[in-house]
């Protein structure tokens, strides 16, 4: 993992859980809201191919 990611996890870790869970429930919100819409799901699957190939995923 990266110095950034581990940068990341170290302050989800210090993070208190119920911003924890707002996190979740905005990322989720968030994904649904790209997902409705037309070409949202071929959106994801480009940025998840994108993160791939640059290893970061």
């Amino acid at each position: 993992m990266s110095q950034e990611g581990m940068e990341v996890v170290r302050y989800l870790e210090s993070m208190p859980q119920y911003k924890k869970d707002r996190l979740a429930a905005a990322t989720l919100d968030l994904f649904n809201r790209i997902v409705s819409q037309p070409g949202g799901r071929e959106l994801i699957e480009r940025k998840k191919a994108e993160l791939r190939a640059q290893g970061r995923l």
